[in-house]
């Protein structure tokens, strides 16, 4: 599987509540409705959650990071070579040209950024995908848009990533309160560059974490500094500083909301 990650940050003047309504209820169905033109296996929408107590105290903790974006959404297919198929069809275009279209309504294309990864594991209970955000629902999902620190560069980046912060990860998720934990590493591909250039999209983002909480059970954890949980987070914070360009990157509490599901 192959995923394309597209962060979104709202139209000038456009209000949240009016991104959010625009975005759920015409441009989701939208992509629905071209999911067999797409060949899509999956498009996975995530709403932005500000003001959020617990959330904003993560963000706290990481002073220099950007505002977050309005929005994600995540689009699956079964291979790159599918994938690009698809797109360099002629169905493909027309689809993804109505789906420009309808995002110039409601999207800041230039301050948004679209990238293709592949989805790296960590902590990944089965049924995969079990766990959803779902709007309602007590689980919370972290979104983490993430570049790498200049001097380390992507590729080392991405070592660091799965291999010394996702041990971390793995040791202290049960007392943190991870239900799940997929990295994406970001990936080079001639086919998105044409695709964001046709957006005026920003630079691709070298990763995207999410991790899906129990936002009661984390609450608890932030709160009890002494506990193997709130240990765990600082040893992820510390860890941090050491592969990430902490100013270029950001990180916020979403909900989602899955559209398509082959």
């Amino acid at each position: 599987m192959i995923r394309v990650n597209y962060v979104l940050k709202r139209a000038p003047g456009m209000s949240r509540e009016e991104f959010e309504d625009y975005f759920r209820n015409v441009y989701g169905p939208l992509v629905a409705k071209h999911q067999s033109r797409l060949d899509l296996r999956r498009y996975v929408q995530s709403y932005t959650l500000l003001k959020d107590p617990t959330g904003e105290a993560l963000r706290a903790a990481r002073p220099e990071m950007h505002e977050p974006f309005d929005g994600t959404s995540a689009f699956w297919w079964r291979s790159r070579d599918q994938m690009a198929d698809v797109l360099g069809s002629s169905a493909g275009r027309t689809a993804v040209e109505e789906l420009l279209e309808c995002e110039r309504k409601f999207v800041d294309l230039p301050g948004s950024s679209i990238f293709p990864a592949k989805e790296v594991p960590q902590i990944n209970p089965m049924p995969e995908d079990g766990i959803l955000a779902r709007a309602g629902s007590p689980v919370v999902k972290l979104i983490y848009v993430l570049h790498a620190l200049p001097a380390l560069g992507r590729e080392k980046c991405h070592l660091w990533w799965q291999t010394r912060h996702g041990a971390i990860t793995r040791h202290y998720g049960a007392a943190m309160g991870f239900l799940r934990y997929i990295q994406s590493h970001s990936i080079d591909d001639p086919m998105i560059d044409s695709l964001r250039k046709g957006r005026g999209a920003l630079p691709p983002y070298d990763g995207v974490t999410e991790v899906w909480f129990d936002r009661l059970y984390l609450a608890d954890v932030i709160r009890s500094p002494e506990c193997e949980g709130a240990e765990g987070f600082g040893l992820l914070l510390e860890d941090e500083y050491k592969f990430v360009d902490i100013s270029a990157s950001s990180t916020w509490f979403s909900k989602e909301h899955v559209l398509v599901e082959r």
